[in-house]
């Protein structure tokens, strides 16, 4: 059992920006794909609905072998350091990772600013921390260089006079999302 009325927030909201999806009603789940210019091209982005809420999920193709879960963990664990919105997650008992956020309201529809930032959050940190997380689990940087660099890489959007749009992503820096690499 799922609510019409939020999924209907995130059907709108994607039909308005011409997303290809696919909406299964027996998981309740939208399907769609996210695109990046990065080394990694394609993230499969699901968002689940339930009665009170929606969730995104951006997984990343790449699991962590085994042997790397460990620097996978440390490099999450950074990542997620002083992260406003959503959060990465990793199944330890088979590597799957993937970036999770969500917005919760009891069957009431969603506003577009919500909708926004629960979908396209999840998508750009997908694109800001992609690289860097191939890099850990390739064995080319350390988690801690590899999530200085994905941070470097957020840019500080000037959005005065804006009144849309995130203010920061994390705490300690305070950027806005620059949403141009989707």
């Amino acid at each position: 059992m799922y609510s019409e009325k939020i999924a209907n927030s995130i059907r709108k909201y994607l039909d308005s920006r011409e997303y290809d999806y696919v909406f299964n009603k027996d998981l309740a789940r939208f399907m769609l794909y996210a695109s990046s210019y990065q080394k990694i091209r394609i993230y499969p982005v699901y968002i689940y609905i339930t009665k009170v809420m929606a969730e995104t999920r951006v997984v990343f193709p790449i699991g962590a072998d085994e042997d790397k879960r460990s620097d996978a963990a440390e490099f999450i664990s950074r990542a997620n350091h002083g992260l406003v919105f959503g959060c990465f997650s990793m199944n330890y008992d088979d590597g799957e990772i993937l970036f999770k956020m969500r917005t919760c309201r009891w069957n009431e529809e969603l506003s577009e600013e919500e909708v926004r930032r629960v979908i396209e959050i999840p998508m750009e940190m997908a694109c800001l921390f992609g690289d860097a997380l191939l890099s850990v689990l390739c064995g080319l940087d350390s988690p801690a260089e590899a999530v200085r660099k994905a941070k470097s890489n957020i840019k500080i959007i000037n959005r005065a006079g804006d009144s849309g749009g995130d203010q920061f992503v994390f705490e300690e820096e305070k950027p806005s999302i620059d949403f141009s690499c989707l």
